[in-house]
């Protein structure tokens, strides 16, 4: 079933004014029970899941599931101005139709876009913030203009976070910047198998940096069951790892070699039989088999 979800941003003129509203909803969040002066929110809303509640700056962020077809009214920020928030800036996520629409309050009256005042964020709190709103083209253009690449976003590297989040022209702009790739080298496979999931057109330009730094990288991930079952479909990405020193008749899991298992990892593509072949891939069953 969809969902409709609202990204609040509340601001005010002192930033201790909002600190009563983050109670309000952490303990929302917790307890799943609503003050009576916002109850009319959850049941606009029902159901309504609080998901985040965390600063960003100086604004409060809220990030709240609703119903499908709910919407966010004026009376709705005019409640949150009574908690303290002077300005309300919501951005909806329609879920039925697969798009966003943002409003803008001021004491619980509509404004415009221009009229909301900036967020005071450090650079690593602005990053932060793009990557878990998704804001790819935004984010990109901060990297590109020199943003640091060594900040962590909940604790995990930057580029952990821009493939997990898939952020095709931000992962481009970082890669541009010669992000470092080698604090994911302490899990290389899961790493890896991120790549191939949220890389898009970038996965084999980013894997080719990662094998870069490892000489037995190519041949752990090539033994790598979830890896492979994600990978093998890729051309270019087998490529990489035997050009990387990985060895083609290598048993995947103790499975057996991947011309063993050619319908399971990748189809039986013909492109790949004959690729396989041409580096004289041998179907090698389980050892317990042999």
């Amino acid at each position: 079933m969809s969902s409709n979800d609202f990204t609040i941003t509340c601001l005010a003129d002192e930033q201790e004014s909002l600190v009563p509203l983050h109670h309000v909803f952490r303990h929302a969040r917790e307890t799943e029970e609503w003050p009576s002066d916002l109850q009319h929110l959850a049941d606009d809303w029902s159901p309504a899941w609080v998901n985040d509640v965390q600063w960003r700056g100086n604004s409060l962020h809220l990030l709240i599931q609703g119903s499908s077809g709910s919407m966010f009214e004026s009376w709705h920020a005019a409640a949150l101005h009574a908690r303290g928030a002077k300005y309300v800036r919501v951005r909806i996520y329609h879920g039925q139709t697969d798009d966003v629409s943002e409003l803008f309050y001021r004491a619980g009256e509509p404004i415009s876009r221009r009229q909301f005042p900036a967020v005071q964020m450090s650079e690593r709190e602005e990053i932060q913030s793009l990557v878990l709103d998704g804001e790819d083209v935004r984010l990109a253009t901060r990297i590109k203009a020199g943003a640091s690449l060594d900040i962590e976003v909940d604790g995990q590297p930057l580029i952990l976070k821009l493939l997990e989040y898939g952020l095709e022209k931000s992962i481009k702009a970082a890669l541009a910047r010669g992000i470092d790739l080698s604090p994911c080298l302490v899990d290389l496979c899961e790493f890896a198998r991120l790549i191939v999931i949220y890389g898009g057109k970038q996965r084999a330009s980013i894997l080719r940096s990662l094998l870069d730094l490892t000489p037995t990288g190519a041949a752990l991930l090539w033994q790598d069951e979830d890896f492979m079952a994600r990978a093998a479909g890729y051309l270019e990405l087998l490529e990489l790892l035997i050009e990387h020193g990985a060895d083609v008749n290598a048993s995947i899991s103790e499975q057996g070699s991947l011309l063993f298992d050619s319908d399971r990892y990748f189809d039986s593509q013909p492109r790949i039989l004959a690729f396989l072949r041409k580096h004289n891939a041998q179907s090698i069953p389980p050892a317990a088999d042999q």
